[in-house]
């Protein structure tokens, strides 16, 4: 019976660990590779119309949203999103781009990268 437990605490520390090396290692570096290159360097500074004919229309071309613009990109069954956010000028000051894993048993949500303008204060 000792025999047994030890057996079982083993495999479900290296399950653990199989576990924690996959979801925080592997995907979020996988995610990075996907990321389409003009994503690299958004144009911080810049007007709205210079990060759209950088970046692309936005995925909702349509609608302001809250001050910001997003795109998606969609890799198998997972998300890749890009998000600028403007001031009132609509001067892009932040971008975030986040990863969405989905699989039938796990769903993680990765923020890859993200910048801000360093706004100085007078």
């Amino acid at each position: 019976m000792r025999r047994l437990l030890k057996y079982f605490l083993v495999l479900l520390f290296i399950g653990i660990l199989v576990y924690l090396f996959l979801f925080e290692l592997i995907i979020p570096s996988a995610a990075e590779t996907s990321i389409p290159y003009k994503w690299h360097n958004v144009p911080l500074g810049h007007k709205r119309d210079v990060v759209h004919s950088y970046v692309g229309a936005p995925a909702k071309a349509d609608k302001w949203e809250a001050q910001g613009d997003g795109w998606i990109r969609r890799v198998n069954a997972n998300e890749l999103s890009l998000h600028v956010w403007y001031n009132k000028d609509t001067v892009a000051t932040c971008y975030s781009i986040r990863f969405l894993y989905l699989d039938w048993l796990v769903t993680r949500h990765y923020i890859l990268r993200n910048d801000s303008l360093a706004v100085a204060l007078p």
